[in-house]
């Protein structure tokens, strides 16, 4: 059934690449806002100011193996951060097909599945193109090179082993999940190595992976980075399974695929039935504990996606003896690389958003050329004087990127401690007044009364009066009444989150007035 498809398949998944060329047309509207805190902060930290988002605070709010790589490119890349984005695109794409490499083993009938799987991984990783700037293709890249690493089993370099393993981990902290149960695949599993190649690997995580959390305690206190710490609930439950449409679809898809794997028998059965384990433990947790989820803390549960639709797809073609042919190979590859690239094409030059407008909810679907936020930071960066403060309750990373001003997250998540300490014990204009900010982003132009809660800002709108409040993120309550007559109105923008966000129209400029 499975032919000799030769270069066609080898080589074809190259035409995968195609979609990810629509980014350069309009770089600022793939990417979520929080890929733009790491070229920001490796910028920052390559021009001497360490670790810091803007000039006020350190921090450790980021996903540490990412990040050295970001500062490692803009090090030996000496360009304008602007530019450098598209470098790190091009690493991102690099890492993307790497990726599928090492995977291969695991979609090793190639053909058909394995065109279901790479595609899906493309569309999510390309053509959506949220997950551009994160950690998300690095993360897939250590994920796969440890899975391809378990697979030799007794033959593997334990030391090797180790060092994949803390690259998954420092890649992003909550795959421990996933390791925790690919280590008792380890210990049980078909192909698990030998116990002195474990112990290697055990020694290697112990200095990489212990190393960068002493570093966290003994710099910030705290083994978990700041931006951990503000979106976690636990030890108390404050989600659920329902809280987040693509965090359901995947759980019961990777639930399916296990349940798939238990009955029919496929290549590394046992392998992925760990792997999709830790996956679900993972997504639970997530689900479950973390707030602000995005779609960069499904890179497992998408993997598994993958992995499913690839079996799925080999055991129908085996059941019905289908043969493939390398012109059907090559047919359905540009079929599907058209696909995508028409996905690529309308992210690129509209609104659509897939888990918001695209069936008909908030802002209508428009063509859009460029990013409002964009819009909004150049025309801070044109207005306000060089190096001004700017507190935000919103979309700081494009808003630092593109304006070049000093941006503060209402949130704190690429902060430190200090933040909330001021921002809890001082009245709000007397905090800004302290440090210097003069100016503040606040949403406005409400369509329904009540109240509106951001991670760092609420906003209460009662019979047509709006008052707002700074919010505690760390301790997840209000902490002082903003008090608007202190500030003047510079300017009002458009919404420009009107797709995520829809419930107001406007944001406002405003700032302080020079007596406090």
């Amino acid at each position: 059934m499975f032919q000799n498809l030769g270069k066609t398949e080898k080589y074809g998944y190259l035409l995968f690449a195609i979609p990810a060329l629509f980014f350069l047309l309009s770089p600022a509207k793939f990417p979520a806002d929080d890929g733009f805190f790491y070229p920001q902060i490796a910028h920052n930290f390559v021009n001497g100011l360490g670790f810091k988002f803007n000039d006020i605070y350190p921090t450790n709010g980021f996903h540490p193996l990412w990040m050295v790589v970001c500062i490692i490119s803009d090090f030996i890349i000496p360009i304008p951060k602007q530019e450098m984005i598209y470098i790190l695109w091009l690493i991102q794409i690099i890492l993307f097909f790497l990726s599928i490499k090492y995977l291969q083993p695991l979609f090793k009938d190639g053909g058909i599945g394995k065109i279901a799987g790479v595609g899906f991984l493309a569309l999510v990783f390309f053509s959506v193109g949220t997950l551009y700037l994160t950690e998300a293709h690095l993360n897939l890249f250590c994920i796969a090179l440890l899975l391809n690493l378990l697979i030799k089993g007794k033959s593997v370099n334990g030391w090797l082993l180790g060092l994949a393993t803390s690259m998954v981990f420092l890649s992003r902290l909550d795959n421990a999940f996933v390791l925790i149960f690919l280590g008792l695949y380890c210990l049980s599993g078909d192909t698990r190595p030998k116990m002195g190649d474990l112990i290697k690997a055990a020694g290697v995580c112990i200095v990489l992976v212990g190393g960068y959390l002493l570093y966290n305690k003994f710099e910030f206190g705290n083994m978990v980075p700041i931006s951990g710490r503000i979106k976690s609930s636990f030890p108390y439950a404050e989600g659920s399974v329902f809280g987040n449409l693509w965090g359901t679809i995947f759980l019961v898809s990777n639930v399916l695929y296990a349940i798939l794997l238990s009955f029919v028998k496929v290549d590394f059965r046992k392998l992925k039935l760990y792997f999709i384990a830790g996956a679900v433990v993972q997504l639970l947790y997530n689900l479950y504990f973390q707030s602000q989820i995005g779609q960069w803390y499904f890179v497992m549960q998408m993997l598994a996606v993958a992995f499913m639709l690839n079996d799925i797809v080999n055991v129908c073609l085996r059941k019905f003896s289908i043969k493939q042919s390398s012109i059907t190979i090559g047919v359905l590859l540009i079929g599907c690389t058209a696909f995508l690239s028409s996905v690529s094409y309308v992210k690129a030059n509209t609104n659509m958003s897939l888990g918001y407008n695209a069936g008909g909810d908030n802002e209508e679907i428009r063509e859009v050329k460029k990013d409002k936020v964009q819009s909004i930071a150049e025309d801070l960066k044109k207005n306000l004087p060089a190096g001004s403060r700017v507190f935000t309750y919103d979309m700081p990373g494009k808003l630092a990127f593109y304006s070049d001003l000093q941006i503060i997250p209402a949130d704190g998540l690429v902060a430190d401690k200090s933040f909330f300490g001021k921002i809890t014990s001082l009245p709000f204009e007397k905090y800004l007044a302290e440090n210097n900010i003069q100016y503040v982003l606040l949403p406005a132009g409400f369509q329904k009364k009540g109240t509106m809660t951001f991670i760092g800002i609420e906003a209460v709108n009662e019979k047509g009066t709006v008052s707002y409040r700074a919010r505690s993120s760390f301790l997840k309550k209000n902490v002082s009444k903003i008090q608007i007559t202190d500030f003047d109105l510079v300017t009002t923008f458009p919404n420009p989150l009107k797709v995520w966000q829809p419930d107001y129209d406007t944001v406002i400029l405003l700032k302080l007035k020079k007596e406090q």
